[in-house]
């Protein structure tokens, strides 16, 4: 449950906060959004006592004319070291990765039960306070949906100073399983497999915003 408020959290902001500089002229608009993110999870052992947990995770967004196409790759490392209860784990910055691109190629049918992402994205890391280049890395998944359908609705509203500005939606909302190649540049594809930490869905939107 908490990953399915999250995933809705951010599709209710995304899109609108990245229009937000514009939103602020007198004006409604509606439009729709669909989404899907997928999540591939794998454990590496280090030793004995210690091991990593890593993740994969690919998402996009589609506002059609009015916002656009929008997707983002991450890969994230803990290394976590077995303890009697509960491991310790900390966040390995220097093997975490992500990146984001306007460009790809995504398909849902309006039931949610298929969907295809494809995209290139650089990606970077930071290391000792510096942005670096890792590679150019593509994934590919495609997703069916297996779960019930979620509906609900959702609302936002952002005040400053002259600024005011609103936002609400009614979504609907589906967990899927997906399968995925992820190719680095240069190199041959890897098969991620396959996952049922996959949700995606769509949403009607109404956005106003004014300036005082």
């Amino acid at each position: 449950m908490r990953r399915l408020l999250s995933v809705l959290l951010g599709v209710a902001l995304l899109v609108p906060l990245q229009g937000l500089g514009a939103q602020a002229e007198n004006r409604r608009e509606r439009y729709s959004t669909a989404w899907i993110n997928v999540f591939w999870h794998s454990r590496q052992k280090v030793d004995g006592d210690t091991y990593r947990l890593i993740t994969w995770y690919a998402g996009a967004y589609d506002s059609g004319e009015e916002y656009g196409f929008w997707s983002d790759l991450y890969r994230s490392v803990s290394e976590c070291e077995k303890r009697d209860g509960r491991d310790k784990c900390r966040y390995l910055r220097k093997l975490s990765y992500y990146g984001d691109t306007r460009e790809g190629t995504f398909t849902i049918d309006r039931k949610l039960s298929t969907s295809h992402l494809a995209a290139t994205y650089k990606l970077h890391r930071w290391v000792h306070g510096e942005r670096e280049f890792v590679g150019k890395y593509s994934v590919s998944t495609d997703a069916l949906g297996t779960g019930k359908l979620a509906h609900g609705r959702s609302s936002y509203t952002y005040h400053e100073g002259c600024v005011f500005y609103s936002y609400s939606g009614n979504w609907v909302s589906r967990q899927g399983t997906a399968t995925g190649t992820l190719t680095r540049a240069g190199e041959d594809p890897r098969d991620l497999g396959e996952t049922d930490d996959t949700w995606m869905g769509r949403s009607d939107n109404v956005d106003f915003g004014h300036d005082c």
